[in-house]
């Protein structure tokens, strides 16, 4: 009874102590289930293999293993591709499929004694003792720990089946959260990838007190001169570079956008290199569950050519209807607008008046004084 009781405190210490150190580990994946693997390796003395299921849930990709003799170590590498990968095919898949562990004792040919300096040939095949248990949370099934007892003298039983599959279960929410952070922070990249080639500036930024901007794309280094790193560390950059003639619109604007109302307008910003560039920028609210504002995000878009186009499209309009010297409308606009009002007037039945100016002596001024003094009289 005596020894019965010793060896549940010792295993009520060893679960307990491996929970702290799981608790304790990172969230970087790979060195969270290194470190799972050499404790668990290190409890039981053995070779310990960690499989997760694939994002397809086809495949048991091996992620880390663990031996404390690097020799045997050096095997459980080499096993890495001797294992069936596939879901539902060996030892691991079998076990993935049915959600339950397995125990075997005296299985062969699952590992070869590393060759020893004079050995010659292939090293012999060795039996080994295996545990494999699922790695859950809940009801969901993230992949599977085994260990492996080479030429075992003890070879395992029931309750080293029991404390593994305990072990196993304490590690696999630190394993899930490292995952998930992990899923993150690879849609994070993703995510920064595509945004780093969109051709526009696409921002986040903080709500309440004073706004902040939390990313701004690398684009933004293209179309203004100022780099992401500017934007973040200098609060005013952005509101210090509007245009004199848009900036108390734009200010106005940006101070409505936490009351929920969205942004999309066009505005002037002045460049690094002092040019004016047009954006044309989209913004709204991001709120959480309960309603409450977390950030702004929005995407500005560079529309100077459209803008330089339009503007050189108006000044051709003008140009054509209207005199380049004094700027009136010229006889091309006045016939365009008599043939507009007679068509209207033959519709209705009304009349249409025309007034005519001269002026008398006209050449006078010019012949006497020059033309610029014609110039400035037509003026």
């Amino acid at each position: 009874a005596e020894l019965g009781y010793q060896q549940a405190v010792r295993r009520v210490q060893t679960i307990a102590d491996a929970a702290h150190v799981f608790a304790e580990a990172g969230l970087d994946l790979r060195s969270t289930l290194r470190e799972v693997t050499r404790v668990i390796g290190g409890v039981f003395g053995d070779a310990c293999l960690i499989r997760l299921l694939t994002a397809d849930g086809q495949w048991l990709e091996p992620f880390a293993a663990y031996h404390p003799d690097p020799h045997v170590a050096a095997v459980v590498e080499e096993m890495l591709d001797m294992v069936p990968r596939r879901r539902g095919e060996g030892l691991p898949g079998r076990v993935m499929s049915s959600g339950r562990p397995i125990l075997l004792n005296d299985v062969p040919g699952l590992m070869r004694r590393p060759r020893r300096s004079g050995d010659h040939g292939q090293p012999p095949d060795v039996d080994a003792s295996v545990i494999i248990v699922p790695v859950r949370t809940r009801d969901t099934v993230l992949g599977t720990l085994g260990i492996m007892r080479e030429s075992p003298a003890v070879p395992y039983g029931d309750a080293d089946q029991d404390l593994l599959q305990t072990l196993a279960d304490r590690a696999a929410q630190t394993i899930e959260n490292a995952r998930l952070f992990e899923d993150v922070h690879a849609a994070e990249r993703r995510l920064r990838a595509v945004v780093r080639h969109v051709p526009a500036i696409v921002y986040t930024a903080s709500v309440g007190g004073t706004s902040r901007t939390l990313f701004i794309s690398p684009r933004v280094e293209d179309i203004l001169g100022f780099s992401p790193e500017a934007f973040l560390e200098n609060t005013n950059l952005w509101s210090s570079r509007l245009h004199p003639d848009d900036r108390d619109r734009m200010l106005d604007a940006a101070r409505s956008i936490p009351d929920g109302l969205p942004l999309n307008t066009e505005y002037r910003i002045i460049a690094n290199n002092g040019r004016v560039r047009w954006l044309h920028d989209r913004a709204e609210l991001i709120t959480d569950d309960a309603g409450r504002a977390v950030l702004v995000q929005g995407v500005a878009v560079d529309i100077t050519e459209r803008k330089e186009f339009e503007a050189q499209q108006a000044r051709q309009l003008h140009r054509a209807f209207h005199d380049a010297l004094t700027g009136l409308p010229n006889r091309q606009l006045c016939v365009d607008r008599l043939s507009h009002a007679l068509a209207v007037a033959g519709r209705e039945g009304s009349c249409v008046g025309l007034l005519f100016v001269a002026l008398d002596r006209f050449t006078v001024v010019n012949d006497s004084l020059g033309r610029s003094a014609g110039d400035q009289l037509l003026k």
